[in-house]
């Protein structure tokens, strides 16, 4: 998706449960913002059971790194928890061949959501803290 930069924009990401916003004028020149499924035999396991394999890579003409923060949001089913607390939830980022928690993560339990506020690039999932 081509970003213009005083425009907001939604991008839905192949796993239909991801969905990427970017609020007006978050950023100040132009970008091409993609995400795509991941390959799960490419990467370690998560620290905790992932999610409804939720597992997706988001890259950009921006680098490694995006010059202003987008959010991330994850829907789930109930069933995927099988019973276990939402607080639990984390969307993290792979870095260095390790799962990092994401920055400023908050939980919507009545609405099956969690979402974070990102600036990196790269592979994201949603796991549960074991």
């Amino acid at each position: 998706m081509d970003l213009d930069p005083g425009e907001g924009a939604e991008l839905r990401c192949p796993d239909t449960r991801v969905l990427v916003t970017m609020l007006p004028g978050t950023f100040q020149r132009p970008l091409t913002l993609t995400c795509s499924r991941a390959d799960p035999g490419a990467v370690p396991q998560t620290p905790g059971r992932r999610i409804g394999d939720v597992l997706f890579r988001l890259e950009s003409d921006a680098g490694q790194t995006l010059p202003a923060e987008i959010n991330l949001g994850i829907n789930y089913r109930t069933e995927d928890l099988a019973g276990a607390n939402e607080q639990g939830l984390v969307i993290a980022v792979l870095e260095g061949g390790q799962w990092r928690p994401a920055p400023k993560l908050a939980t919507d339990p009545p609405n099956n959501f969690v979402s974070a506020t990102v600036t990196r690039l790269g592979v994201y999932t949603l796991y549960l803290r074991s």
